[in-house]
C-alpha cells in the first residue's frame, strides 16, 4: 500500500529561520536571480558549480585560504578537484570558533556503566594544545603518521585534533583488534607515534590489552613512541606496567602539566599547520589482513570544514563536537553520493 501523504513539514517560522533558507536568500544575490523553491537552488548548484561553491565557502565562514580556483577537472568523476589552492587545519575548524572560556559541553562520554565524563570546550582546546605540544616536541610534522589502538573515548579525540593541528596523519583502530590484525593496517603507514590504551571494558568484563600492545609495537620498528591513555586504571583497576612495551609513556607523562603551562588554553596558542593537498587520516576497509584497502581522505577537509554551519536546521549554541563531527561524516557522504 503506498500513500502521497507528507509525513511532516517544517513550520513557517522554522522554514524561515533555517540555514538553507538564508543560504538561498545569499545565494540569489550572487546569481542575480530569487531561488523560490529548493529545486531552484539545486539547479543553479549544478550549473553554476564554482559560483556555488564559493558561496559556499563564503557563507559556512571556512577559516583559511581558498586559493584562486574553484574546479579543475570538472568532467573527471573521480578526478575533479574542488579548491586545488585552499590551504586550511581541519582541527582549528573543528574547535577554533568557540570562544576560549566556553564551559558548555563538547564531549559527553560513557564507557558501559564503568566510566562517565563531561569535557567542555575549553578543556578540549587545552587538550588538544597539550598534544599538539608534545607531538610537536616529539619532531612529528606535516605528513608524519600517527596511529592509535584505541576504543572510541575523550583522549582520543584530542589526539586526533592534535595530530591534525600539526599536519600530521592520523589513523586508528579498535583495541578488540588482535595482533596481526593491527600489523596489518599500520605496517603500511610505519607511524612514528602510536596512542593506546591499557585496556577496555566490554560487557561489564575489564579486557586489559599492554600484552597485545607490547607484541605490536616489538613488530612495527618505525614506532618511536607509546602513549598509554588510562581507561582501566581511571576506572578504578590500578596502574599498569609499561616497561614491557618499548618506548612506553602515560597520557600524562606525553601531555602533562608542563606542556599544560607553555600551552595555555587559548586557541591562538595553537600553531596551526595548514595543508593544501596533504591526508588528514587514513583509513582502511573492512576486509581482513592485507587485503584491507587503504584509503586517505585528502584536505577535500575545505569541504568537511563547511559541515556544521550548512546544515539545513538553525544553529545551536549548544551542540557539541561529537555532534558537528556526525554532521562531518553526512557532508563527506553527501559530497561524495
Amino acid at each position: 500500500m503506498t500513500t502521497e501523504a507528507m509525513l511532516w513539514q517544517p513550520s513557517a517560522e522554522r522554514i524561515a529561520r533555517a540555514n538553507i533558507t538564508e543560504f538561498a536568500r545569499r545565494a540569489a544575490g550572487i546569481a542575480g536571480r530569487p531561488f523560490p523553491d529548493y529545486a531552484a537552488l539545486w539547479r543553479w548548484s549544478t550549473e553554476e558549480r564554482e559560483a556555488f561553491w564559493r558561496a559556499l565557502w563564503d557563507f559556512a565562514g571556512v577559516i583559511g585560504e581558498r586559493g584562486a580556483r574553484t574546479l579543475v577537472d570538472p568532467a573527471k568523476m573521480p578526478g575533479a578537484r574542488w579548491f586545488p589552492d585552499a590551504r586550511i587545519n581541519f582541527a582549528e575548524n573543528l574547535i577554533a570558533r568557540r570562544p576560549i572560556d566556553d564551559t558548555g559541553d563538547a564531549l559527553v562520554f560513557r564507557g558501559e556503566n564503568k566510566f562517565a565524563r563531561r569535557v567542555s570546550h575549553a578543556e578540549l582546546v587545552a587538550m588538544v594544545s597539550r598534544v599538539a605540544t608534545a607531538l610537536k616536541e616529539h619532531g612529528i610534522a606535516s605528513g608524519d603518521r600517527v596511529a592509535a589502538y584505541v576504543p572510541n573515548m575523550p583522549e582520543v579525540i584530542g589526539a586526533t585534533l592534535g595530530t591534525a593541528s600539526v599536519g600530521a596523519v592520523w589513523s586508528s583502530c579498535s583495541p578488540d583488534f588482535g595482533v596481526q590484525g593491527v600489523l596489518d593496517r599500520f605496517g603500511q603507514i610505519g607511524p612514528r607515534v602510536l596512542f593506546t590504551v591499557d585496556g577496555y571494558w566490554y560487557n561489564g568484563k575489564a579486557i586489559p590489552i599492554l600484552d597485545k600492545v607490547a607484541e605490536v609495537v616489538a613488530r612495527l620498528p618505525t614506532v618511536e613512541r607509546v602513549v598509554v591513555i588510562p581507561y582501566l586504571e581511571a576506572s578504578g583497576q590500578g596502574s599498569p606496567d609499561l616497561s614491557p612495551i618499548r618506548g612506553a609513556v602515560s597520557w600524562e607523562t606525553f601531555v602533562g602539566p608542563g606542556r599544560e603551562r607553555k600551552m595555555t588554553p587559548q586557541v591562538s596558542t595553537i600553531s596551526w599547520a595548514v595543508a593544501k593537498t596533504a591526508p588528514c587520516w587514513t583509513s582502511f576497509s573492512p576486509a581482513a589482513g592485507l587485503r584491507s584497502l587503504m584509503y586517505s581522505v585528502q584536505v577535500s577537509t575545505s569541504r568537511l570544514a563547511m559541515a556544521d554551519p550548512i546544515a539545513p536546521t538553525p544553529m545551536n549554541p549548544t551542540r557539541s563536537v561529537m555532534s558537528l563531527a556526525l554532521s562531518v561524516v553526512l557532508v563527506v557522504v553527501m559530497l561524495a553520493g
